[in-house]
């Protein structure tokens, strides 16, 4: 998994964080972490 920096979209818009995870490459993202602040990407 990789941790992607704020400003990818958590908390509040999920949906920015999955499409920057596939922009770099990634299976897609969900937001994680202390209130969702964290955009983090998954492979599988």
């Amino acid at each position: 998994m990789v941790r992607a920096r704020r400003g990818c979209g958590c908390p509040l818009n999920q949906g920015a964080c999955h499409r920057h995870c596939k922009s770099i490459g990634r299976r897609g993202g969900y937001c994680a972490g202390f209130l969702k602040q964290t955009c983090t990407c998954y492979r599988n």
